[in-house]
């Protein structure tokens, strides 16, 4: 039995098939074949010498089915604002059964969490009229007369549009040089789309409504910044846009003013000595923007100097090598940071001149330091010999000193316990130990007592070696 296929299928399969048996078999069963596909069929007999002729000719064709397997290279070819473009291929041949008549595609909102179909015929589809700033994922089946095809896998792709202006912008602070500005994304576009926008800032001093690009183009991240280096005292008109993979126009314009430089108070000026003074003085209350300040003196001939602190944060120093011969007046500014250095307004001058009795009063208040400094210190000493003395009496020599030939003067007095014949060894009482001091050339006279019996004798010694008595 010989089967060819017409050519109307995918693949033409051919074939021959050689049955045994003799007259006995009379049907068979030809499996494999091409799903609706037609086939041409021939019966010939087989000796052991040859092939006899074949048969007529039958003509039959197998059923159909839906396809088996799915579209094939599913692809997004491309997504702007307007589309999503999806192209796709046939199934494999043999999985067609039979002619592919359209295609299904099946599409899912992701954040919805909807699902739609629609129906088409070609290999590629447009999607011009979906929601942007959504998620979407895309399966395409084959469709032929018998039916639905199995879903390719999914693609997914993000539709990403012009962002809608943001909201809400505002003015949240301001000082001198700077003006911070706060927004908010537009509420129909989801947060996880607009947490990966950037936002271009733009702002004139002009009020038309219309920002100014600035250049280079200030594009940063975030909700909030703040725009620095601007001239102080000045109004400005603000734009902010959101930046996709697009950009979209200008939000409703915002309105901020710069703040006016701040005047120092309070500027003070007190001799310091002949030559110098002090200078105190109360800031400006927001010195953010302060780089420093400027003292200016200006000496009544016309000469002027100019003395620059950078410690913004102080508020007091001496200016010294002054002439005292001369009148002086003083003022402040604090000069901030914009495109350039701008100088605030003056602070209250203050005019100065050195007292002629200075010199006078500098030498009095000298000499009365010095005297005052001999005095404590006289006093100091009288209270150390008073404290000595004192010390002395009570702890110093036990001593007796003649003051004359005829009279001796004990320091200090202890009634003498008289020779006793009490049994026992001898004992020395009465004797007072320590230091001895005298004046030269007096007699010093140590007093004790002994007792002991039988009577204990007695014997003394100057630095080691005896002495009479």
């Amino acid at each position: 039995v010989e089967y060819v296929s017409s050519g109307t299928g995918c693949s033409g399969i051919d074939g021959k098939m050689i049955l045994t048996g003799g007259d006995s078999v009379r049907d068979l069963t030809i499996t494999g074949l091409e799903e609706d596909n037609e086939y041409n069929l021939t019966v010939r007999t087989v000796s052991e010498a040859a092939l006899g002729d074949p048969s007529n000719i039958i003509t039959t064709r197998t059923f159909s089915a839906r396809p088996d397997g799915p579209p094939l290279n599913v692809k997004i070819v491309t997504t702007n604002p307007d589309l999503i473009s999806l192209s796709w291929d046939l199934p494999k041949c043999l999985q067609q059964n039979g002619p592919i008549h359209n295609y299904t595609i099946r599409y899912n909102d992701l954040f919805l969490g909807i699902a739609l179909k629609l129906t088409v015929s070609d290999l590629s589809y447009n999607f011009t009229e979906i929601d942007v700033f959504r998620n979407y994922s895309f399966e395409i089946a084959a469709v032929n007369i018998n039916g639905t095809g199995n879903y390719s896998n999914p693609v997914y792709t993000a539709l990403i549009g012009d962002p809608e202006p943001v909201e809400l912008l505002q003015v949240l602070s301001n000082d001198f040089t700077s003006i911070t500005l706060t927004w908010f994304p537009h509420t129909l576009i989801l947060p996880v789309f607009t947490q990966n926008f950037n936002y271009s800032i733009s702002w004139t001093e002009q009020l038309d409504g219309n920002c100014n690009e600035q250049d280079p183009p200030l594009v940063i991240q975030g909700t909030q910044y703040e725009v620095e280096k601007l001239s102080p005292n000045t109004t400005y008109t603000f734009c902010v846009s959101a930046i996709s993979e697009y950009i979209t126009g200008n939000s409703e314009p915002v309105v901020g003013n710069t703040t006016i430089i701040g005047v120092i108070t309070r500027l003070t000026v007190i001799q310091h000595n002949t030559s110098s003074v002090n200078i105190s003085w109360i800031p400006i209350p927001d010195t953010r923007d302060v780089i420093f300040y400027r003292i200016y003196y200006n000496i009544s001939n016309g000469d002027s100097k100019i003395i620059q602190v950078n410690q913004t944060s102080r508020t007091r120093m001496t200016v010294s090598n002054l002439n005292n011969n001369h009148g002086y007046i003083f003022y402040m500014t604090a000069v901030v940071q914009s495109t350039k250095q701008i100088e605030g307004p003056q602070s209250e001058q203050v005019s100065f001149s050195f007292s002629s009795s200075d010199n006078t009063r500098l030498i009095i208040i000298v000499v009365c330091s010095v005297v005052g400094g001999l005095v404590v210190f006289g006093i100091l000493i009288a209270i150390t010999v008073i404290f000595l003395h004192i010390l002395s009496r009570n702890l110093g020599p036990q001593i007796a000193i003649k003051e004359d030939e005829t009279e001796l003067v004990p320091l200090r007095t202890v009634e003498a316990v008289p020779l006793t014949t009490n049994e026992g060894p001898p004992e020395i009482v009465g004797f007072l130990s320590g230091d001895i001091h005298a004046v030269e050339g007096q007699e010093v006279v140590i007093q004790f007592s002994v007792r002991g019996n039988p009577k204990p004798a007695l014997s003394w010694k100057l630095d080691g070696e005896d002495i009479d008595w």
